[in-house]
């Protein structure tokens, strides 16, 4: 995948049972790997930190890989107290590192090139 500051190798979660395991229970990602998750339609879908041992930054694209939302710096302890939904549908989502859309220069609006 690529962004403006580099490219960035995801896993992909396509089926319910991969994205309701995300990344829950990772406790380290290269700086260059995330998780895409492809919801398959449009809708506001929400994240939380449930099990989830390391700080990320979480993307929300639509259908066409536009930014529509970031969340930068999600932390684990959080787990199911809080529950980040964007503002508008989007189809992915993409799980980094915490500091990976800074790193990568990703912003609101952004189109981000999938490879498969």
């Amino acid at each position: 995948t690529a962004f403006r500051g580099g490219t960035v190798h995801l896993d992909v979660a396509d089926t319910p049972q991969a994205r309701t395991q995300g990344l829950s229970g990772v406790t380290k990602l290269r700086s260059d790997e995330g998780l895409l998750f492809d919801f398959e339609t449009d809708g506001r879908w929400g994240i939380w930190m449930k099990d989830m041992k390391i700080p990320i930054d979480i993307l929300w694209l639509d259908k066409k890989g536009r930014v529509v939302y970031i969340v930068r710096d999600a932390q684990p302890e959080l787990s199911t107290k809080k529950t980040f939904t964007p503002n508008e549908p989007a189809r992915y989502v993409i799980e980094l590192n915490a500091g990976a859309a800074e790193r990568y220069m990703v912003r609101v609006g952004d189109i981000v090139e999938f490879e498969r």
